[in-house]
């Protein structure tokens, strides 16, 4: 299949893009680099620099690429600055994500896996948290997220879009490739990012957790884990 992946450049964005290209996809990557490192960017793919702001740059990109779906990895995701700046957070996890959609409506394509987060639940009731938790997000930055969740329903109701919203907690890992792991960093702003990052590689080292391209919920044991690939499946099949 053809991927466009909004966000590429990113860590997850990246990681996911690296196993899109090991099985066989074709994919091109859009993203302004505002967050994103090009080093991340893998060889293999088409990268097109451009901004989600600009819908009549999108539309050139899906017209040039012609993709099957597209994978939305583009965010603002810290939730202290979405605190202190929320029209930032606004403006670009929701205005500029209806650019895509409204781009993708004009391209006719109609497949989007959607990366969400854990922080539209807001404090849980119980733990772990699942998908039957009621949304209450405590941040800008959550509201943002379970506002363009319920915006990718409409388009689906209206438009006949098919969509998976993939609510993730904290993302860690590797991937055994040689590039530098520094370029694999696309959220480095701070002391805490960077502790965080420097024991994710550590335990990889031992489970080799993004081997298995898995991605952990709050709370469940490894074996209850759900793949990136097992969960956009059902959006590549349709």
């Amino acid at each position: 299949m053809k991927i466009f992946v909004v966000g590429g450049a990113g860590y997850i964005g990246s990681v996911c893009t690296e196993l899109l290209l090991d099985e066989g996809h074709e994919v091109a990557i859009f993203d302004n680099l505002i967050e994103g490192h090009r080093r991340a960017v893998d060889s293999r793919v088409n990268f097109i620099r451009g901004e989600l702001a600009d819908r009549a740059q999108i539309e050139s990109a899906l017209t040039g690429t012609r993709p099957d779906a597209v994978m939305h990895f583009a965010a603002y995701a810290l939730v202290p600055e979405s605190m202190r700046d929320p029209s930032k957070y606004f403006r670009n996890n929701i205005s500029n994500g209806l650019n895509l959609l409204d781009a993708m409506l004009k391209t006719e394509v109609r497949r989007i896996i959607f990366s969400s987060t854990c922080a539209i639940f807001g404090p849980p009731d119980r733990v772990p948290i699942d998908e039957s938790a009621v949304p209450r997000p405590i941040s800008p930055y959550g509201e943002s997220k379970l506002a363009f969740e319920k915006i990718l329903r409409w388009y689906d109701e209206i438009h006949g879009f098919k969509f998976v919203s993939l609510r993730y907690f904290n993302a860690a890992g590797a991937t055994g490739r040689s590039r530098s792991v520094k370029a694999r960093i696309s959220k480095s702003t701070g002391p805490i990012t960077r502790r965080l990052t420097a024991h994710a590689f550590a335990i990889t080292s031992t489970l080799s957790i993004l081997r298995t391209r898995t991605f952990w919920r709050l709370g469940q044991p490894p074996a209850a884990s759900t793949t990136l690939a097992r969960a956009a499946a059902p959006v590549f099949r349709r």
